[in-house]
């Protein structure tokens, strides 16, 4: 101003030149969904080449960082693509040839949960085996980002339990690791940030009988001593709990007595304590719930 006054003083003609702009003001933030906040403001300024938008995340933030821009005369502007059940501060300034104005006041907004999803529909399940069920469902909504099972075991059981949360929106698993020959009932749910819908129906299947496990094989015995024996074998199965080794005593024995019962997976064992010069005969079987293979 000095230099307009002097200038004009002097009769000098005088051009106009950049000034920056005036900040804006009464700043106003509303949620507009759970991913959304709609802000408006005053336009102070006549001349600004447009406004930028700086956001902060989180109560009682700090930390402001641009986040859009916009032309000039503009006095509203919608931040999409956030998170919800967040709490969210916003300034803005507006820009022009000389710089940057000051900031306008701070102003904060909450996005909303979203409501939980619809449950899912028509839950079945149906046994793939001995130890795996898969289920299938509709899905009533597209608003889930994940899908919880839950799960009792025994008939008419009530009892349940949440096994596995799977993310997306699947309509589909195969629960595995199962006990053969049990019933097992179901019920799923959906879920987003919101929350937890209600249970789909629940949905029984009873898993195939455990077969038993297969017999071992190349059963060899050795002398290591005058009381001892050294036993081995191949074993052919996974499914077995236990192993029973069974022993008779003298040349052409017929007479099987168990010797010892060993866990699973076992393929070898010393039978210790025996009498010198005395014939000794083994046989081995795998064992589980479901009984015993062929020696």
């Amino acid at each position: 101003m000095r230099c307009l006054s002097l200038c004009l003083s002097l009769g000098l003609t005088v051009s106009a030149w950049a000034q920056t702009p005036a900040p804006p003001s009464a700043l106003t933030a509303s949620a507009q969904s759970s991913n959304a906040v709609r802000l408006t403001w005053a336009d102070s300024s006549t001349d600004e080449a447009g406004f930028l938008i700086e956001r902060c995340d989180g109560p009682s933030c700090s930390r402001f960082a641009q986040v859009d821009s916009t032309g000039p005369n503009v006095t509203a502007h919608t931040n999409n693509g956030l998170s919800a059940g967040v709490s969210y501060s916003f300034r803005v300034r507006a820009v022009g040839p000389s710089g940057y104005t000051a900031y306008s006041n701070v102003a904060t907004a909450t996005t909303p949960l979203p409501p939980p999803p619809a449950p899912p529909l028509n839950l079945a399940a149906v046994a793939a085996s001995s130890t795996a069920i898969t289920l299938t469902w509709t899905l009533s909504s597209n608003d889930a980002t994940g899908i919880a099972i839950d799960r009792c075991s025994g008939a008419g059981c009530t009892a349940f339990s949440q096994v596995a949360v799977l993310s997306g929106n699947p309509s589909t698993y195969q629960n595995a690791v199962l006990v053969g020959g049990t019933s097992y009932t179901f019920r799923v749910r959906a879920t987003n940030a919101g929350g937890s819908s209600g249970s789909s129906n629940t949905a029984t299947a009873v898993t195939a009988p455990t077969p038993p496990p297969a017999a071992p094989s190349n059963l060899s015995a050795v002398a290591l001593s005058g009381s001892a024996v050294g036993l081995t074998w191949i074993d052919n199965s996974t499914s077995e709990t236990s192993v029973l080794v069974e022993v008779c005593t003298g040349s052409g024995c017929s007479t099987f007595a168990q010797a010892v019962l060993l866990g699973a997976n076992a393929s070898s064992w010393q039978h210790n304590n025996l009498t010198p010069g005395t014939s000794y005969s083994y046989r081995v079987a795998a064992a589980n719930a479901a009984g015993a293979s062929p020696y």
